[in-house]
C-alpha cells in the first residue's frame, strides 16, 4: 500500500508538474503571439508610413512637373517679349535717325531764314512768298523775251 501511496504522490506531483508546465507553456505562448501581434502592428505603421511617403514623393512630383511647365511657358514668353523689345528698339532708332534728319532740316531752314526759328504756317507763308517772288521774276523774264 505503501507503494501504492507512494504512486499516487508521485502521480499527483507529475500532475502537478504537467500542468504547471502546461500553464507555463501556454503563458509563452500567448507571449509570444503578444509580440507577434505587436511586432504584426509595428509592420502595418511601417507600410503605412511608406503608403504615406510614397503619396506625398507621388504628389510632389506632380508638382514638379506642373511647377517645370509653367517655367518653360514663362521662360517661352520672356524669349517672346525679349525678341519683341529688341524689334521695337530698332523701330525706335530707325525714328530716331528720321527725326535727326528732320531737325538737321529746321536747322537748315532755319539758317536760310537768318535763324529765326519759325512755326509750320509761318514756314509755308515764307515758301509761298518765295514762290511768288520767282514766279514774279519768271514773269518779268517773260515780259522781257515778249517785249523783244
Amino acid at each position: 500500500m505503501y507503494e501504492y501511496h507512494q504512486k499516487g504522490i508521485t502521480m499527483d506531483k507529475s500532475v502537478q508538474y504537467s500542468e504547471k508546465s502546461a500553464a507555463k507553456t501556454r503563458r509563452q505562448a500567448q507571449e509570444l503571439e503578444f509580440e507577434v501581434a505587436n511586432v504584426e502592428n509595428d509592420i502595418s505603421l511601417k507600410l503605412l508610413d511608406v503608403s504615406k511617403f510614397t503619396t506625398k514623393i507621388k504628389n510632389l512630383n506632380e508638382t514638379l512637373v506642373n511647377l517645370d511647365q509653367e517655367i518653360r511657358k514663362k521662360n517661352e514668353l520672356i524669349g517672346h517679349c525679349q525678341s519683341e523689345a529688341v524689334r521695337k528698339n530698332a523701330i525706335i532708332e530707325r525714328k530716331q535717325g528720321q527725326i535727326d534728319q528732320f531737325n538737321k532740316k529746321i536747322d537748315q531752314l532755319n539758317q536760310k531764314e537768318g535763324g529765326e526759328e519759325v512755326g509750320p504756317l509761318e514756314l509755308q507763308i515764307t515758301t509761298l512768298q518765295k514762290q511768288i517772288k520767282d514766279t514774279d521774276s519768271e514773269k518779268e523774264q517773260l515780259e522781257q523775251y515778249w517785249l523783244r
